[in-house]
């Protein structure tokens, strides 16, 4: 009977956290929507970083990546939390996750993968591609061929500098 009772109340407590997720996930998606980029800003380019990022999956035989409004809107909240706060972290508000992130979207992920960049606001979308494909668990992510869904966020920062969020993922 406590083992039940328990099971409802942690059930209860991750809702709860998903929730706290979600309202501040559209927040930070709003502040990054009207977030004005200094003048000297490269825009956003998700197409072309998606094609970037599908040629280095081609040479290692993986699927491509398809580019997901769920996904550019976690990736959007993050960087715009990551902009406000000035903290470069995977863990988002209330200690969110990405796979916090990404459900709170609506999004049902069976693997979720994220990483996260500060660059000068002169950085375009290639060079934030082009400094993931560079190593470490970005890399290993873009190539990871199980990962089929991607999306990227982009916020300028009222310290000049450019917060990126890099987030892949695939359907349950």
């Amino acid at each position: 009977m406590q083992s039940d009772s328990m099971n409802r109340r942690q059930t209860a407590v991750r809702a709860a956290k998903l929730a706290r997720a979600a309202a501040t996930l559209a927040g930070t998606a709003a502040v990054a929507a009207i977030c004005a980029a200094p003048a000297s800003a490269a825009p956003l380019d998700v197409a072309g970083a998606v094609r970037d990022m599908n040629a280095a999956r081609a040479e290692i035989g993986c699927p491509s990546l398809a580019a997901s409004d769920q996904l550019n809107a976690a990736a959007a909240g993050q960087s715009g939390y990551m902009a406000s706060s000035k903290i470069v972290s995977d863990l988002g508000p209330d200690k969110s996750t990405p796979a916090d992130r990404v459900k709170a979207t609506g999004y049902n992920p069976k693997g979720v993968g994220e990483a996260v960049l500060v660059t000068a606001p002169t950085q375009n979308s290639r060079d934030a591609v082009k400094a993931w494909l560079a190593g470490g668990k970005s890399k290993a992510y873009i190539l990871d061929c199980r990962l089929t869904d991607v999306g990227i966020g982009m916020v300028s920062g009222s310290n000049s500098q450019s917060y990126w969020t890099l987030v892949l993922a695939r359907p349950n």
